[in-house]
């Protein structure tokens, strides 16, 4: 069983990688950076870089998996992310 976690490397993210890992669930974790990486490995997933939520990059991680938990989001805009960007438009790009 292969699960996909978008924004495993954060609080929940990671409760929910360690958790499913626990429950035999190979865990792909969607990451943007090496420290959410090495939090994704630390808590049993194998992190999968993705630079941003676009369908076309995703689809490597998606590659198998009979599962995705939808995590990723932002709680502050920053030049470049605002949150119809990330937290709509990425949960489009999810979803597709």
């Amino acid at each position: 069983m292969r699960l996909l976690v978008t924004g495993a490397g954060g609080f929940v993210g990671r409760h929910v990688t360690t958790r499913a890992a626990a429950e035999g669930w190979q865990v792909v974790g969607l990451v943007r950076s090496a420290a959410a990486a090495r939090v994704v490995a630390e808590n049993g997933g194998q992190p999968a870089d993705s630079p941003a939520l676009k369908a076309d990059l995703m689809v490597p991680a998606f590659a198998g998996c009979r599962a995705v938990v939808h995590l990723a989001m932002i709680g502050s805009e920053h030049p470049g992310e605002t949150y119809e960007s990330v937290n709509v438009r990425g949960t489009e790009e999810v979803a597709a």
